[in-house]
């Protein structure tokens, strides 16, 4: 089971948790991208490791450098790049390689 919780807050105290058993992550049949800071300070880096393991068809991109919001500037235009290119592996783009 893949279990999200928040190891830390700060200003405003979050707290939510997603439990998704693996059975569930199993019966993805969608590509998934995800997509995950290698410095998240409120998750870590575990839930997303776990999920790429759990969801057939996946491809995580660890962005170096970078705490929970990931997607945001300054790594937006490799955000958007990574995930056009992704989309299109549908496309004949079957060599799907992260851009830094």
């Amino acid at each position: 089971m893949v279990k999200l919780k928040l190891r830390r807050y700060s200003i405003q105290m979050l707290d939510y948790q997603i439990k998704l058993k693996d059975q569930e992550l199993n019966a993805f049949n969608f590509r998934t991208l995800i997509v995950h800071g290698d410095r998240d300070e409120i998750l870590g880096i575990d839930p997303a490791i776990a999920l790429h393991k759990n969801i057939p068809n996946s491809a995580l991109w660890i962005v170096p450098n970078t705490g929970h919001i990931a997607i945001t500037e300054p790594n937006l235009d490799a955000f958007l790049t990574n995930s056009l290119q992704f989309m299109n592996v549908d496309n004949g783009n079957e060599n799907f390689i992260l851009a830094r």
